[in-house]
């Protein structure tokens, strides 16, 4: 699973995000060249990697670094946490803008855990980059490019709240203060907040869908894995314990455990294929749609603390008994406090409907579409290849099984339709495999009537 958004932003963080507003007011923006800024930033893609995880310390205080490079650059090591500060880190400053989501924190660190970590850090990272505003944050620049550690603590503690934190940082305030709000947004964010529950609910359930397959694979791995073990040890038991050896049979065998093994070699891969490509890629569209969710629900949750602290409250009488402990007696906000409070609950809920309508809302959806051919268009590639392998192994097997056999199925004879036919027959042929074919009639015959004869 990814972590959904960080509920609440900090204090200073906000107060950074309001001065920063402050200082983008009355500034106007072009349209037309923030779009071919968009362009030209994200011009040249760059792809970053996370591997190679390296264990440090020892008994509670053990964690994990990963290599972080950008293309063969020698990179940095940084730790979970540190990717879980710098999500924070953007949430916190682009208030409103959908940032990528974070694998969720686990206690118990099995490798596959390790690998699926790596894969959703991986995503984590490369969808910042695809972002104009984001990668070139101070944030980012400095998770990217510092090596040393006390150096990069203190990028850390000075990069966290900033009123300009690149070129990036403003020009997404701009395009909220230029943002066309309507009247009444929750008219329109009502179909908004319908569609995501349901696609939410969608994306869940295939996420459910793909882990149950990649469990299956798993398991199919691990049985085809003992097929070819018993296989092999059949072979040795004709090839050394039995006196009376069969040429057929031993010729045979060799053949079947060549192709049990080419099998194992295929299937051994699939788990991974189904886990890291597909299951990771789902997980991570359903996440994205919860963090989209989530921020509706802050948005809410703004409002409603808005109207409680803007709301007259009726004066309730004090009764003035006598504490011994005077230090934690509640005191009742100031003024000041309280009008501090309703400015940044006011500050958060217009910062995310003007997002919603500047660009958010509709970035949802081709965001998902993005990510599905990510996901999908590499899942295919793999798994068009493996189905390629398969048939060619068992083309290879099929051909060295019937050498010298008087009713071999020949590849080149051509059918009356134009396709692969029949040997025997001449008829139009139904495909059993890649390279060997048997037509309809011959297929549902006996075998020693057929094409086939063993």
């Amino acid at each position: 699973m990814f972590s959904t958004a960080a509920k609440a932003t900090s204090v200073d963080a906000i107060a950074a995000s309001m001065n920063t507003m402050k200082i983008c007011h009355g500034s106007k923006i072009n349209m037309q060249e923030h779009d071919s800024w968009c362009k030209q930033t994200v011009r040249n893609p760059i792809v970053i990697s996370v591997s190679e995880p390296e264990t440090r310390g020892s008994y509670i205080k053990k964690y994990t670094t990963y290599a972080v490079r950008q293309d063969s650059s020698s990179g940095v090591r940084r730790r979970f946490s540190d990717f879980s500060w710098l999500h924070a880190t953007l949430a916190g400053r682009y208030v409103g803008m959908l940032i990528p989501s974070m694998p969720e924190k686990v206690v118990y660190k099995s490798d596959a855990c390790i690998r699926s970590r790596m894969r959703g850090l991986t995503i984590f990272v490369n969808q910042i980059m695809r972002s104009p505003y984001l990668r070139q944050d101070a944030a980012v620049v400095g998770f990217l490019g510092v090596a040393d550690d006390t150096e990069w603590d203190h990028v850390k503690k000075s990069s966290s709240v900033l009123e300009n934190a690149g070129v990036g940082h403003l020009k997404w305030m701009q395009c909220l203060m230029a943002s066309v709000v309507p009247d009444d947004p929750d008219k329109f964010l009502v179909g908004i907040k319908r569609d995501v529950e349901h696609v939410e609910k969608c994306c869940a359930d295939l996420s459910t869908s793909t882990k149950k397959i990649e469990e299956k694979c798993s398991a199919l791995s691990k049985d085809i894995s003992e097929l070819h073990l018993v296989f092999n040890q059949w072979k040795n038991v004709e090839f050394n314990a039995c006196d009376d050896k069969h040429t057929e049979l031993n010729a045979i065998l060799s053949t079947t455990t060549t192709t049990m093994a080419g099998w194992h070699d295929v299937q051994y891969h699939q788990p991974v294929i189904h886990d890291l490509m597909l299951h990771e890629g789902i997980k991570y569209i359903a996440a994205q749609v919860r963090d989209f969710k989530d921020i509706l629900k802050q948005r809410d949750a703004a409002l409603a603390q808005h109207d409680k602290v803007t709301k007259p409250t009726p004066a309730v009488g004090v009764s003035k008994t006598h504490s011994y402990f005077p230090r934690y007696v509640a005191t009742e906000p100031t003024a000041a406090d309280m009008e501090a409070s309703a400015s940044r609950h006011e500050h958060i809920a217009s910062c995310i409907t003007r997002a919603l309508f500047f660009s958010e809302a509709k970035r949802i959806k081709s965001l998902k579409a993005q990510l599905l051919r990510d996901t999908m268009g590499p899942f295919a590639c793999a798994e068009y290849h493996v189905a390629k392998r398969v048939s060619i192994l068992y083309g290879d097997g099929v051909g060295q099984l019937y050498v010298g056999r008087r009713h071999f199925p020949d590849r080149n004879a051509r059918g009356g339709q134009g396709g692969v036919g029949c040997r025997r027959c001449r008829r139009p042929s139904r495909q059993s495999s890649r390279r060997y074919f048997i037509s309809r009639s011959c297929a549902t015959s006996s075998y020693s009537a057929g094409c086939i004869q063993l």
